[in-house]
């Protein structure tokens, strides 16, 4: 994979069918990363996300979370771990959680 700028990634003329990551053993491109991207920060918008706590096990999932984040002007966190105990001691600190998938929001 050839590395570049992060804006890249969503601004200018790149080949859509430029691989830019992998998940689960399968290629990434370019164009599925900008449509991911552009559904999930669209579902965070929609629900009013201002802070969203990225609890991702898949580290695609987390760069598309995080970069819909970014897109809205909405602040990232990235807890230490996903589990229940350290997303519960931080819940004043988010008030919603993008997650794996498809990047479904949800309300703490």
């Amino acid at each position: 994979m050839i590395a570049g700028p992060l804006a890249s990634l969503l601004l200018g003329d790149g080949v859509a069918d430029r691989p830019v990551a992998s998940s689960k053993g399968h290629v990434i491109r370019l164009q599925r990363f900008r449509a991911d991207v552009a559904a999930a920060a669209a579902r965070l918008a929609a629900i009013g996300c201002s802070r969203g706590l990225v609890a991702c096990n898949d580290a695609y999932w987390a760069t598309v979370g995080w970069f819909a984040l970014a897109h809205n002007g909405a602040e990232t966190v990235f807890p230490s771990n996903t589990l229940p105990a350290t997303l519960a001691a931080m819940s004043g600190a988010f008030d919603h959680i993008v997650t794996d998938g498809e990047v479904t929001a949800h309300a703490k």
